[in-house]
C-alpha cells in the first residue's frame, strides 16, 4: 500500500505521489487507485532485481 511505502521509504505523501504518478507515466508500476496499491511492471522488476544483486 502507498502509506506502507511512505513510512518505509520516510517521506512525505506529496513525496510518494510524485514518484508514483512519473513511475506510471513511464508505465514502471501499475496503480490501483481505488486498493491504493502499486505494482512493478515485470520488466522493471526484472531490471531492478538485476541492478540490486549486481
Amino acid at each position: 500500500m502507498l502509506e506502507e511505502l511512505q513510512q518505509k521509504a520516510k517521506m512525505d505523501k506529496n513525496q510518494i505521489q510524485r514518484i508514483t504518478e512519473f513511475l506510471k507515466e513511464y508505465n514502471f508500476i501499475a496503480m490501483d487507485e481505488t486498493k491504493k496499491k502499486v505494482k512493478l511492471d515485470k520488466i522493471f522488476q526484472k531490471f531492478f532485481t538485476q541492478t540490486a544483486t549486481s
